[in-house]
């Protein structure tokens, strides 16, 4: 009785709904499932983060992969580090960044980024961010910012405190995110207490989303495409089941899968009409229009 009053208002009569989620100008494809556990209790709390843990590293990935891909090829890569003395409590550096973040914004309105936490080997922690909306952030001011920020008046860490460098392809900036940014570390100190990673400028950040109803017949095709993706990229044994959920994609093959998995003609989907003259991504020399795309859905039909 107890359990039924701390569950509130039961929902367990909401029926089972499937979506296929794709970013038209991004690389996300994915699905989702709304109303299967709704009659699960939650019984745990949520406390202070003290790691980056796999889950969390998950969510930043998928949080690129909605991003708009012009917006990646042109975004600019920042690393703010700490001079020989740095500060150990977490409740200082992170007011460090806070104080940078709301610089960055005042100079650049229309600037996002996406930054990440990671600690040196030394211990000292140093900041990755992948800044979009800004075409060109000098290393003067980047630098002199960075340190009346931090006040450590030392004349190296003015010099050599930061890094700014352009990203010419969206696929690198992906690969940077993957490989360096979204990175598990096990060298974070037991003091730490908080995020690790974050979102700056969320409403100005480019992000192109498209949700999209499917049965239950599509859901599962769309959901074997996803885990064939995921287990064709991995270095794992083919043994291993994978249950992911998403994967990256160009957009413009992600729409042509999920226009598959819904079952209708191409001509019929008025919301994808607009996104079926995108050019592929890795074909720029080679575009393809909307008579390519109706090929493709009619041979994965078939």
């Amino acid at each position: 009785m107890r359990a039924e009053a701390r569950m509130g208002l039961s929902s367990c009569h909401i029926r089972t709904r499937h979506y296929a989620e794709v970013s038209p100008t991004g690389s996300l494809l994915g699905v989702k499932t709304i109303g299967a556990r709704q009659c699960v209790v939650p019984t745990a709390k949520r406390g202070s983060v003290h790691e980056f843990t796999r889950r969390s590293r998950a969510r930043m990935l998928r949080r690129f992969a909605v991003i708009r891909r012009t917006a990646l090829s042109s975004s600019l890569l920042v690393t703010l580090t700490y001079p020989r003395s740095f500060p150990v409590e977490s409740s200082i550096y992170k007011r460090h960044f806070h104080t940078f973040s709301e610089r960055l914004r005042r100079t650049f309105p229309t600037s996002s980024a996406i930054w990440k936490l990671e600690f040196q080997t030394r211990g000292a922690p140093h900041f990755h961010l992948i800044v979009m909306g800004v075409p060109f952030i000098a290393r003067g001011w980047l630098s002199r910012a960075w340190y009346q920020i931090v006040g450590s008046k030392d004349e190296r860490h003015l010099r050599a405190g930061t890094q700014v460098q352009r990203c010419r392809a969206a696929r690198k900036a992906l690969a940077y995110a993957a490989k360096y940014v979204a990175k598990v570390s096990t060298s974070a100190p037991n003091a730490h207490t908080g995020r690790f990673w974050g979102v700056i400028g969320r409403r100005n950040l480019p992000v192109d989303y498209l949700p999209w109803t499917l049965d239950t017949r599509g859901h599962a095709g769309l959901t074997r495409v996803i885990r064939h993706l995921a287990c064709s990229r991995s270095r794992l044994s083919t043994r291993r089941r994978f249950n992911a959920q998403w994967v990256f994609c160009v957009g413009s093959r992600g729409v042509v899968l999920v226009a598959w998995a819904a079952g209708l003609p191409y001509d019929a989907l008025p919301a994808f009409q607009s996104v079926a003259a995108l050019p592929s991504d890795d074909l720029e020399n080679n575009q393809r229009g909307k008579a390519n795309v109706v090929k493709e859905i009619h041979e994965l039909s078939v």
